[in-house]
């Protein structure tokens, strides 16, 4: 039996990474209990390359910064969970968190800042009538997830999206159509398992529209 948060002494190196307690237990049918204290992943990296996209999309997550303390994998306890992680295009992510395994559960925060959208046009543009020119966005919620009869539901809370120079442009000259210095958002709660969506606000300041009208008499927000 390992006592918990102590680890094998194996001369005097560094201590490992990943630190577990264990105990076998006889009563009630529980049978083997396993806890681990800490898991921590430094330094990693993701590439990511998708050639679905009407362009293909290649991206580079690193460093990834991983930590997980408390994970019991009988199920009851809270494990904690820390995430911090960097884009190749600049992008920042954090989340903190908790979870259980026993039930499925888990609740925390997630926060992306500075994601750039023309960066991201591969994944998107397609969808649009209009092309991207500029700008980028900051996103921030809470959510909370369990086992539901249809399966995982997740439920995002104080869901906040702000928009900086937002530049959206004619796909043809890439002449500019509308810019949006400042855009905000703000959903009080998103519930797909219950089809429901409360927004608290939408807001913008200094927005400005470009409209023209050709010889033809076409309006260029008409035109395809």
């Amino acid at each position: 039996t390992l006592v918990p948060g102590s680890s094998p002494k194996a001369g005097s190196g560094p201590e490992p990474t990943a630190r577990a307690s264990a105990s076998v237990g006889t009563s009630g049918g529980r049978g083997f209990a396993l806890r681990i204290e800490r898991i921590a992943l430094d330094k990693g990296a993701i590439h990511w390359e998708d050639a679905m996209p009407g362009k293909p999309f290649k991206a580079t997550v690193s460093p990834v910064e991983i930590e997980i303390n408390g994970l019991n994998l009988h199920g009851g306890e809270s494990a904690q969970l820390r995430v911090t992680a960097k884009t190749d295009f600049g992008t920042t992510i954090t989340h903190s968190g908790e979870f259980t395994l026993a039930p499925i559960a888990g609740k925390g925060e997630i926060a992306l800042n500075a994601v750039p959208v023309q960066a991201l046009a591969p994944n998107y543009e397609a969808l649009l009538p209009v092309g991207v020119g500029g700008g980028s966005l900051d996103l921030a919620l809470q959510y909370a997830l369990q086992r539901a009869d249809s399966g995982i539901g997740v439920r995002l809370t104080d869901t906040r999206l702000d928009a900086r120079d937002l530049r959206l442009v004619d796909p043809a000259d890439r002449s500019e159509r509308l810019i949006l210095p400042r855009l905000s958002a703000r959903a009080s709660m998103i519930d797909p398992l219950a089809r429901s969506i409360v927004i608290e606000s939408v807001t913008q300041s200094g927005g400005r529209v470009l409209v023209r009208r050709n010889r033809q008499g076409t309006i260029n927000w008409a035109e395809p």
